[in-house]
């Protein structure tokens, strides 16, 4: 799955190291099996830090919780659909530019 989602991210100080609180919501779109999977929402929330080493460039990192509810149809039977609940904790690193 892909998820493509929208996320809002709120830091708690201005300065150098910032840290923050971030929460996103979305969808996760299949990559296999296109006819019978049909994806799903999905939400998160991540606690993190980010550091910037000049004006333009920092680095960030979080830690955060997913639930993602994703339904699959049957491959047999048109009205059978399963339904799976994944709750995911997620550890973030990246490169920040402004």
């Amino acid at each position: 799955y892909i998820p493509i989602f929208v996320e809002g991210r709120y830091s708690l100080f201005t300065g150098a190291t910032r840290p923050f609180v971030s929460a996103h919501a979305g969808y996760e779109l299949p990559l296999r099996n296109l006819e019978f999977n049909k994806g799903g929402l999905t939400t998160g929330i991540d606690l993190g830090v980010t550091h910037y080493f000049t004006n333009h460039l920092g680095i960030s990192t979080s830690a955060g919780y997913r639930f993602a509810i994703l339904k699959e149809n049957s491959q047999w039977w048109d009205d059978f659909t399963t339904i799976s609940q994944i709750s995911r904790y997620e550890i973030r690193l990246g490169l920040v530019f402004r």
